[in-house]
């Protein structure tokens, strides 16, 4: 896609072929913000297959996102937006008092701007930093979109993936500096941490503290990954002297395979591919 502006560039973009027989109706066009960029991903409602994938680099004015939006030119069924967030925390529905948000963020999370996301399906509210500013902008042009931090549309979509599969369950997203660790048993979250993790053996070492403090076992519990790895690198192999099944993310692949999007690329945007699921 070419935005026109010489101050935003294109990064990456999958394009399936399919996309000519979607309906605008069966649309679900998810906005993910990371640092310096949006990422676009537009899918199949009720499939959850990914049409377009289209990565940008802008500048930081919060307009770049509109003139980006602007490029989509129909109404889509619904729009979902998504960004990461540095630090966060999980706060137990019962105990939630909201005129607390200011207070918890301070004393949990060393900010002063913290707001709180609630999320009855897991029983639960995530303490958080606030939307950012080019997101705000897209989402005042919007009618109701759904808004969602990466780490409450990484728990609800993989709760609900692993909520019909009995068991227990680790899940692995690799960033350059830090992890982001998951676990469910029998579909209700046990553990959502980020670790900061620079090196491979930092990165091994809060995997195996996860499974020790979960008391799962590390020859019965899969590991399920996604992000900056490769299959059989130096980490993988790592991973694999530890625990016994090291696999990809099934979800990336059953749900949202296509021919045109490589699947390691789609492992890269993970957290763009998780927003779709929470629709």
């Amino acid at each position: 896609m070419v935005t026109g502006s010489k101050s935003i560039s294109t990064r990456a973009e999958f394009i399936d072929d399919a996309i000519e027989q979607l309906s605008a109706v069966e649309g679900v066009l998810s906005i993910f913000h990371t640092e310096g960029g949006l990422s676009f991903s537009l899918a199949h409602a009720s499939s959850g297959r990914v049409m377009l994938l289209v990565d940008y680099e802008l500048d930081n004015r919060p307009e770049s996102g509109l003139e980006l939006l602007n490029q989509f030119n129909e109404t889509f069924k619904s729009y979902q937006l998504g960004w990461d967030v540095e630090r966060f925390t999980w706060i137990p529905q019962e105990l939630f008092l909201e005129s607390e948000t200011t207070q918890l963020g301070s004393k949990l999370l060393g900010i002063n701007n913290a707001i709180a996301t609630p999320v009855p399906e897991l029983e639960a509210v995530l303490i958080h930093s606030p939307i950012p500013p080019v997101l705000e902008r897209i989402a005042e042009a919007l009618e109701a979109p759904i808004l969602l931090p990466k780490p409450a549309s990484d728990a609800l979509s993989l709760g609900r993936h692993w909520k019909t599969r009995p068991g227990e369950h680790v899940y692995l997203h690799l960033e350059k500096e830090y992890v982001d660790i998951l676990a469910f048993s029998n579909g209700k979250l046990q553990l959502h941490n980020r670790f900061v993790a620079k090196t491979k053996e930092d990165k091994l070492y809060f995997v195996l503290y996860a499974y020790e403090q979960l008391k799962f076992h590390p020859d019965e519990v899969p590991l399920k990954l996604t992000g900056g790895i490769l299959e059989n690198d130096d980490l993988w192999k790592s991973f694999d002297k530890y625990v016994r099944n090291v696999e990809w993310l099934e979800n990336l692949n059953q749900i949202h395979s296509t021919a045109a999007i490589p699947q390691s690329q789609l492992r890269q945007y993970a957290p763009l591919i998780h927003l779709h699921s929470c629709v």
